[in-house]
């Protein structure tokens, strides 16, 4: 289940996060909490307060249990099978048909924190190593970010939004 926790560690209550296994919790600045569900019928998105409102699903359908929220809180982006593949989709948080954002398999969204650009791995089919994209969203533009020969992978950008953090085997086993 999903429990919230004084941060002094004093009272400790659950959160009603409803059915299936809770992953991936995402609190954003007006306190509403984003996490995975799995249930039986598949992976979903629920989006809930951290006031006790029930639970609402954003989408279903996942295929990868990472998925970022938008810094004003009107998307998620997650990664789900369309057209047969994993892509990256971008759905309103308040309801309507999702929307493809990559057209190739790539996973580990994560928002700048002016919610315009997007980054991502893409893994090369060829090696399934990993490299680090960034999407420009208000032009639809991706850009490779990384070009090593080894993997790159779950890329996160500073608070700020001019340096981009991401795991790295350049030089051995998961260096940042």
């Amino acid at each position: 289940g999903l429990w919230i926790t004084s941060a002094d560690a004093g009272s400790r209550s659950p959160l009603a996060a409803g059915d299936g296994e809770i992953r991936g919790p995402v609190v954003t600045r007006s306190g509403q909490v984003f996490c995975v569900a799995q249930t039986r019928s598949g992976a979903e998105i629920r989006r809930f307060s951290l006031e006790g409102a029930a639970p609402r699903v954003v989408v279903s359908g996942l295929f990868d249990p990472d998925f970022a929220v938008s810094p004003d809180e009107r998307f998620v982006v997650y990664s789900a099978l369309h057209e047969g593949e994993s892509r990256l989709m971008r759905a309103s948080t308040s309801g309507g048909a999702p929307e493809a954002v990559t057209l190739f398999p790539a996973f580990t969204p994560a928002y700048s924190p002016d919610g315009t650009k997007l980054t991502y791995e893409v893994a090369d089919s060829g090696s399934g190593r990993g490299d680090i994209w960034i999407r420009d969203l208000a032009r639809g533009v991706s850009s490779r970010f990384t070009f090593d020969a080894t993997a790159d992978v779950a890329p996160q950008w500073s608070p700020e939004g001019r340096r981009i953090v991401y795991t790295s085997r350049a030089k051995g086993a998961g260096d940042l």
